[in-house]
């Protein structure tokens, strides 16, 4: 049983052959429900963000290289990310263009310039994906901490949109200890949630 303050997250590696993220999202959907997978009723909202109909249940989902990622609360939303980090890709450039000018700042001034961009990314994905409004909130709409170690501290500075205030929010980066080198990943909930990874 899920309760109410606990977000869990499920963290799994891909097997090309095998796995596919739809498949085992109706699957870890289905222990939950108790329910066959092919029965629960995916509908998508406004922004592309799949939810359950007529359920209580929220959930969100991203894969990159090998890795699914998946967040289940109940009653509150929720926002994954995961990223592979890419060498090639040109991150000033993307973070100057998308970011905030304090964020871009702060990249470029990191020890470790790529895990900052990696960073930022993630918790702003994770973030607009639990708001529900997918790329339409900007990026540059709303502020995140892009330091390495923050604890159980929410990497949510502040947003400029009134009905999302950074209070209501937590925003935090998955530890490097669940991930392999190169993985980055975050999460966002509304409330003070407890995360749990699940196996």
């Amino acid at each position: 049983m899920l309760q109410t303050n606990v977000l869990h997250l499920h963290l799994k590696k891909l097997n090309q052959k095998k796995n596919n993220s739809k498949i085992m999202t109706r699957e870890i959907l289905a222990d939950y429900l108790q329910q066959n997978p092919a029965e629960i009723a995916l509908e998508v909202g406004e922004h592309g963000k799949p939810f359950i109909k007529n359920n209580p249940l929220h959930f969100n989902v991203s894969h990159s290289g090998d890795y699914f990622l998946m967040g289940v609360t109940r009653e509150s939303a929720v926002g994954v990310d995961i990223e592979c980090a890419r060498p090639n890709r040109d991150f000033l450039a993307l973070a100057k263009r998308f970011f905030t000018p304090s964020e871009f700042a702060a990249i470029q001034s990191d020890k470790n310039p790529v895990a900052a961009f990696y960073r930022c990314w993630t918790r702003k994905e994770a973030f607009i994906k639990a708001a529900g409004l997918g790329l339409s909130f900007g990026l540059s709409n709303f502020e995140v901490d892009v330091s390495e170690d923050l604890g159980t501290q929410s990497c949510l500075l502040h947003s400029h949109n009134p009905l999302f205030s950074a209070s209501d929010w937590i925003l935090r980066s998955i530890s490097s200890d669940h991930l392999e080198f190169s993985y980055f990943a975050a999460f966002a909930t509304r409330g003070n949630v407890e995360p749990v990874f699940c196996c």
